[in-house]
């Protein structure tokens, strides 16, 4: 009920339910995520959160504390998340789990060699250790330990990370520390990329961004599919005006809807109405059954 209030935008409503739950039945941990979102949402202090759920919640289980920290790094708040999940670790310091996400809130904080420590501390046999090997291959190369890397690399081998990613971390790392790569990567390096790219979008990394943006272009990967994926990526960050550029380079090419709509939503995050509606007009004369365009036509009308 509480999550079909709040997709409604009741949040209010949503708390009170999300709050009996963890009130009333304090060992079922799954509240603990919803709860702690909803009242991030709402504005509260990510310190007054965690005092919130431990005035609910007397002395959290580490399943608790994980579902907790997880809502703080969701909702923004990585230094707060680190607390959780450590917490957790000093209660069950063989938690793969927790190692891991300590290790993406220190990257998300740009604590990048204290994130490859974390990382590597993971036994290889577990089964999370692939992605503790990601977790401490980006923090290595993006905080420039080519001495580390080498090894990171070995590790992730011996910790059955796909070859395609392989691929992708060792050419990153010869752009990083020679400059140019001669790899050619697969189709499957792409989404790992494009998750890569946009961890550092959201740390404001913009030299190893930089960097790693070349590796995009030896990919199979088209222009347009190209261009849209780096204009979806950046409108979720926020850097609206670099969003706008790679969908007008398309709308150059071939203004269709669905190029059209991605400029619609940009001008209805600048702030801009009637932009927004004008650009999803046009995108409804290409597909008029497009919902989402339909939906910004409201708020065009009322501006």
């Amino acid at each position: 009920l509480a999550e079909l209030r709040r997709a409604r935008g009741e949040l209010e409503q949503a708390i009170e339910l999300l709050e009996r739950c963890v009130r009333e039945h304090p060992h079922f941990t799954g509240s603990v995520l919803p709860y702690a979102g909803a009242l991030l949402e709402d504005r509260m202090e990510p310190d007054a959160v965690v005092r919130e759920l431990e005035r609910q919640m007397p002395d959290p289980s580490p399943a608790a504390r994980f579902m907790l920290g997880t809502a703080l790094y969701e909702g923004g708040a990585a230094s707060a998340g680190e607390a959780q999940f450590r917490n957790m670790l000093a209660r069950q310091p063989r938690s793969g789990r927790a190692r891991v996400a300590l290790g993406e809130t220190l990257l998300a904080q740009r604590r990048y060699a204290e994130a490859a420590v974390e990382a590597a501390k993971l036994d290889g046999r577990d089964p999370l250790a692939p992605a503790a090997c990601r977790t401490e291959l980006f923090a290595r190369i993006a905080g420039s330990d080519a001495a580390g890397t080498a090894g990171a690399l070995e590790r992730a081998r011996a910790a059955g990370m796909p070859a395609e990613e392989l691929d992708l971390f060792v050419a990153w790392d010869q752009i990083a520390t020679r400059g140019s790569t001669a790899i050619e990567l697969s189709s499957e390096a792409v989404a790992p990329l494009a998750v890569m790219l946009e961890a550092l979008l959201r740390v404001h990394d913009f030299e190893a961004f930089e960097a790693l943006l070349g590796l995009l272009e030896r990919c199979p990967v088209g222009e347009r599919e190209r261009r849209e994926l780096l204009a979806a990526m950046y409108l979720r960050r926020g850097f609206l005006a670099a969003a706008a550029e790679e969908w007008m380079a398309v709308c150059r090419r071939e203004p269709d809807a669905e190029a059209l709509l991605g400029l619609a939503r940009v001008a209805a995050a600048g702030g801009m109405p009637r932009e927004a509606g004008e650009f999803a007009q046009a995108a409804l004369a290409r597909d008029p059954d497009n919902e989402l365009a339909a939906s910004l036509l409201p708020q065009a009308a009322v501006a």
